[in-house]
């Protein structure tokens, strides 16, 4: 009689167990699904935004390539570098005195061994 009640109560078991564990896995599988869908859609808005801001772009540059430019590129050009002596061309005039700020190194005592 033992061994009939244990045999029902193990088929009972078994049988609730297949169940919730399927019925746990359809609802893993719907969430995830829907995960999935949304984060696609997310991710497609992003690349969709980045397309529509490359052919704005695109749109900007050939109407401004196509406008007439009246720019003195050597004007330009000289008016931002400067010759030095030695040939050279820099960004900045060559006498221009640095900061004093410039050559000045401020190490923390802390970090200095034997510093008082």
């Amino acid at each position: 009689m033992a061994l009939r009640v244990m045999r029902v109560v193990l088929v009972s078991a078994g049988v609730s167990y297949v169940h919730v564990i399927s019925r746990l896995e359809a609802e893993t599988q719907t969430q995830l699904e829907k995960y999935i869908s949304g984060r696609g859609e997310q991710e497609s808005n992003i690349f969709q935004l980045a397309q529509d801001n490359l052919a704005l772009l695109r749109d900007r540059l050939l109407q401004e390539f196509k406008q007439p430019t009246n720019i003195d590129f050597q004007a330009e050009f000289e008016r931002q570098y400067f010759s030095w002596n030695d040939g050279t061309r820099r960004n900045f005039p060559q006498n221009r005195p640095f900061p004093d700020w410039y050559f000045v190194t401020v190490y923390p005592k802390s970090l200095l061994l034997g510093a008082a």
